[in-house]
């Protein structure tokens, strides 16, 4: 009994491993758990001239219209402070190529302490496969009651990734058959 209880901690170990590479590089194929469930999966970097930003989506909309996911930001400004949130995916609204996902801020530090509770939009857009061209933007902090709709500031996405990848996908018969 020892050695399987050993044996089952250390695969155990090696799986949250693997998972935790996928997660870090983004590079992971996502795949919907069912048929027809729309989604936005990935991580990456995107810095400008005085951010550097760093996130980690995975965000899932089935069939029947439930949403859920978690989402994750660092951002490193000297405009805005630097600060990490995360929290539960609560909608996903996708636009052709461009995904925007909605949080509600769980754990938040730095400038982002103080909007606990708040609504987040982590926007992404997949431009083609290893995350060539694939973008990213956010909203700032939104009021708890706003909607799922695409924020304003980012309906003109305009960081680049400098690292990692997005995979977006409505979930239709037709994505599906092209192989996304």
């Amino acid at each position: 009994m020892p050695c399987r209880k050993k044996m089952w901690r250390v695969a155990g170990v090696s799986m949250v491993a693997a998972l935790s590479v996928v997660i870090t590089t983004g590079t992971a194929n996502a795949t919907p758990a069912l048929p027809g469930t729309a989604y936005a999966a990935g991580a990456g970097t995107a810095a400008d001239s005085f951010t550097n930003k760093e996130f980690k989506v995975g965000a899932f909309r089935d069939p029947s219209g439930h949403t859920y996911g978690y989402a994750y930001e660092k951002n490193r400004s000297s405009r805005f402070g630097d600060f990490t949130l995360q929290g539960p995916v609560d909608c996903l609204f996708i636009s052709g190529r461009t995904a925007y996902v909605g949080m509600r801020i769980a754990r938040g530090t730095g400038t982002a302490a103080a909007h606990q509770g708040e609504r987040f939009v982590i926007a992404v857009q997949d431009n083609g496969p290893l995350g060539q061209g694939d973008r990213f933007d956010n909203s700032g902090f939104i009021n708890p009651s706003s909607g799922c709709s695409p924020p304003s500031s980012t309906n003109n996405l305009g960081q680049h990734l400098t690292s990692g990848d997005v995979v977006v996908s409505s979930g239709s018969p037709r994505e599906l058959a092209r192989g996304l």
